[in-house]
């Protein structure tokens, strides 16, 4: 199988703190929970794995077989595991902690960024269709569009106080990369750092 390393710095020298083995093909995207200390990683054709950062496997989790290209992975507050799959046009899915499959959603978009608040009740997705979207983790409906961005949005995050959303854009003609800054109740660009 595939190997992965949590690395800790030990002075001047990275060290392998642990190794988390499992996967049989190249890991996709892998989301570390230090709240929780929980590594959560996915890989093409394979289950989602589940493991504590100190290596030990928790759980394998089995996926639908129309999602075989896993984008983009993340752990929620309530260890609900949130993926993002690259097939077709693109498929959202939520599991449960013991690895039941709640909900999935079948996408118009390509998601390249997402992020859950801090309760884990909603997530923030964003994409080649240029809108932010907040949607409900529990039914993956969108609860909010955000105004269009003029470029992809390939980064988000959100202010401490979850009040403002950040986005990070890419303009493919031009490569420049851009930061917007948006108030999550609001529409309008409050800032933009070019």
């Amino acid at each position: 199988g595939k190997l992965q390393r949590v690395t800790g710095i030990d002075g001047k020298h990275a060290s392998a703190r642990s190794v988390l083995t499992g996967h049989v093909g190249q890991v996709e995207c892998v989301h570390v929970s230090g709240e929780q200390g929980t590594v959560v990683s996915a890989s093409r054709g394979s289950p989602i794995l589940l493991h504590r950062v100190t290596g030990e496997l928790i759980r394998k989790i089995k996926v639908p077989a129309q999602f075989s290209i896993p984008s983009s992975i993340l752990i929620t507050k309530r260890c609900e595991i949130v993926a993002h799959y690259a097939d077709m046009s693109g498929y959202l899915a939520v599991f449960a902690p013991n690895g039941d499959i709640m909900n999935t959603q079948e996408l118009q978009e390509q998601v390249l960024s997402m992020i859950t608040d801090r309760e884990g009740n909603f997530l923030i997705t964003g994409g080649f269709n240029l809108t932010p979207v907040v949607r409900s983790i529990k039914t993956l409906s969108p609860v909010l569009r955000l105004a269009p961005c003029q470029s992809a949005v390939r980064v988000l995050s959100l202010s401490q106080d979850q009040r403002f959303l950040i986005a990070g854009l890419t303009n493919v003609q031009s490569t420049s990369t851009r930061l917007i800054c948006g108030e999550l109740s609001a529409t309008n660009i409050l800032l933009e750092i070019n």
